[in-house]
């Protein structure tokens, strides 16, 4: 999926102001529709180490499906690469509206409950793919996203989370 992440990256809150913690996690359900056959995988990513040394955290991020680990492994972000937006961005919406993208304030039900976002829907690119994300002051951020490209439809929707 492309993203275009110019607007996700003001939401990217600093680690010592956003408290990110070993331990925090969000899990999401990943459908994917394609020429009439669906998909659907469940991720898990979790925070496993936090070096501030070196500035980085570790994320673990695993993928089932149909019950089944299929893939599962440790990737190591800087701090500024960690999306963790809190209520103040997502507040702060609106104003972070750019050339090809629109922010706006929404109210969503996910899985996961009933949450304040800030939707940021991109303009279709040249092969008229479709990207909106729904932000929230959760571990991660996402708490939904779509992204219809030449017919093929993929949505991850946050089905819990834990914040320590």
């Amino acid at each position: 999926m492309k993203f275009s992440f110019l607007l996700l990256s003001c939401f990217v809150s600093s680690v010592a102001l956003a408290g990110p913690t070993v331990g925090d996690s969000a899990t999401y359900t990943i459908t994917s529709v394609d020429s009439g056959t669906t998909t659907v995988m469940t991720m898990m990513d979790q925070i496993s180490t936090i070096n501030n040394d070196a500035q980085t955290i570790d994320i673990l991020q695993s993928v089932s499906q149909n019950g089944k680990m299929v893939d599962s492994q440790t990737n190591t972000s800087p701090f500024s690469d960690v999306l963790y937006p809190s209520d103040a961005d997502i507040n702060n919406c609106q104003s972070q509206n750019q050339d090809g993208q629109t922010a706006k304030i929404e109210t969503i039900t996910v899985a996961a409950g009933t949450f304040k976002t800030c939707h940021v829907s991109a303009t279709p690119d040249s092969i008229g793919t479709i990207n909106d994300i729904w932000l929230g002051a959760v571990p991660f951020g996402f708490m939904k996203t779509l992204s219809v490209t030449q017919g093929q439809a993929v949505t991850l929707e946050l089905n819990s989370f834990v914040r320590h």
